[in-house]
């Protein structure tokens, strides 16, 4: 072989090592490409998992404290025994009288509990049906309000602490619910608000708030509380 032909077989393997080594440099960089992504596409899947987890566990809380907390007890089951005792709280701001079949029950305030029987209460609704379903009063059994068919009205119910806290709420929050309860636990909560004021506590002295209030129900609220206390003077 002719020293020509050597150089250029020599020349050749080279070539031929510089792309071997190249090929290796590519196939290297592919692996750790490929390993990345998929341990970006791991954590990826995780975090929507960690999320979607989150999600349930916020729509069973937002749930569990817009519904259940009206009631002491939660049961799917609707036959309840006449006999049954069952808690019932008044949202009446005042003395609220309640009449059954034989007797007339006495709620002297707002926020004044008793256990009735579920025979009471159904006579109750049947007698009071305006009471039942705009928040004179509250049933705090899931079951008894399933089964007088009070279900649709309880969506938009409120319990004792919400009423007396609600000023705490930002004001959109009291607008809304001001539109949406019922006439007379509307009534009541307005009621709370004024004697709130009156009674100088610290929770009622945003001015700014009390007036977007009244502006929104169209009362004056601080001239009904200067009305109450001159009558008291």
């Amino acid at each position: 072989m002719d020293t020509n032909s050597k150089s250029k077989d020599k020349s050749k393997n080279e070539k031929q090592t510089a792309i071997s080594k190249d090929n290796v440099v590519v196939d290297s960089e592919t692996e750790l490409l490929t390993a990345q992504v998929t341990e970006l596409s791991a954590l990826v899947q995780t975090l929507l998992e960690q999320n979607k987890k989150l999600e349930e566990k916020s729509n069973t809380d937002n749930i569990s404290k817009n519904t259940n907390s009206l009631y002491e007890t939660e049961e799917e089951r609707l036959d309840i025994d006449p006999r049954e005792y069952i808690r019932v709280v008044s949202l009446t701001d005042g003395g609220l009288n309640l009449s059954t079949n034989t007797s007339v029950i006495r709620f002297n305030d707002f926020g004044t509990s008793k256990s009735v029987t579920f025979e009471d209460i159904r006579a109750i609704v049947d007698n009071h049906p305006l009471a039942a379903k705009e928040g004179a009063f509250l049933i705090q059994s899931e079951k008894a309000v399933k089964a007088l068919y009070l279900t649709e009205e309880y969506e938009r119910m409120m319990n004792k602490d919400q009423v007396e806290n609600i000023i705490k709420f930002p004001i959109t929050e009291i607008k809304n619910t001001l539109d949406s309860v019922g006439k007379i636990l509307k009534e009541t909560i307005i009621s709370r608000i004024i004697k709130g004021i009156v009674s100088g506590s610290i929770m009622y002295q945003d001015r700014s708030k009390i007036n977007e209030i009244g502006n929104h129900i169209g009362k004056d609220l601080y001239k009904i509380v200067a009305e109450i206390e001159d009558n008291n003077k």
